[in-house]
């Protein structure tokens, strides 16, 4: 079984950045990120999370606020 972690453009529906990992941990959140990051123009992007524990932790906020090009709106479900 496996596990992913994807971002979808809001405006067209597309999905932009997605991973596939064998856990649900903070490295997949981060790789998919990382993905977004490389893949996408990043610029005035917002995250909306669940607020499970790979999106509340302090790596995860740092590499956030390292980016300056990201927003993260923390949620009761992704979206």
């Amino acid at each position: 079984m496996g596990n992913s972690v994807g971002y979808p453009d809001l405006f067209n529906n597309g999905i932009v950045a997605w991973r596939l990992s064998q856990r649900n941990d903070l490295a997949l959140v981060n790789e998919t990120l990382d993905a977004l990051s490389k893949d996408v123009n990043i610029e005035g992007v917002i995250l909306h999370s669940d607020q499970g524990f790979q999106y509340t932790s302090k790596p995860f906020n740092r590499k956030l606020k390292s980016s300056e090009s990201l927003e993260a709106i923390p949620g009761e479900e992704t979206v």
